[in-house]
């Protein structure tokens, strides 16, 4: 398990096939991860809708952030050629609820921990998440009746 564990934790350099299949675990992982927070995200709006996209962005996201995260790693000239590349790209898509927001970037951060190898943060971030999203989705947490006030 130890041997696994040193494995996994090590940094991805070169294309070794060692190093191929940690690559393909950690961007299968965090597509797997992002699932449930997906799932979560259509049953708390099913009654008055959804975007269907917006739920298949949650899981691209998380890969595709993952892949970056693999690329980018701990070297800082590529992370400065990221914000170069990213800035050219421009999001018009205006997100309606600031829940939709959070949901997005839970997503991101799933994909950032897979992509840094941190999968126990990964997992106990998903776990503790949903835990919480369905508590104050099932409270109907944050909303209170004034007019019954005496």
């Amino acid at each position: 398990m130890n041997e696994l564990s040193a494995i996994l934790n090590q940094q991805v350099v070169g294309s070794n096939p060692e190093s191929i299949w940690i690559i393909a675990f950690s961007l299968f992982l965090s597509g797997i991860l992002t699932v449930p927070v997906a799932w979560i995200y259509m049953k708390m709006h099913q009654s008055e809708g959804y975007d269907q996209s917006l739920v298949q962005t949650f899981v691209m996201i998380s890969v595709i952030v993952a892949a970056v995260m693999l690329i980018v790693g701990n070297n800082l000239a590529r992370s400065i050629g990221l914000i170069g590349a990213v800035s050219i790209i421009r999001f018009r898509t205006p997100v309606k609820n600031p829940k939709d927001t959070s949901f997005i970037f839970l997503s991101i951060v799933i994909g950032m921990s897979c992509g840094l190898f941190l999968y126990d943060v990964a997992v106990i971030t998903l776990v503790s998440m949903m835990i919480f999203i369905t508590v104050l989705w099932k409270t109907n947490f944050g909303k209170f009746d004034f007019k019954n006030i005496k």
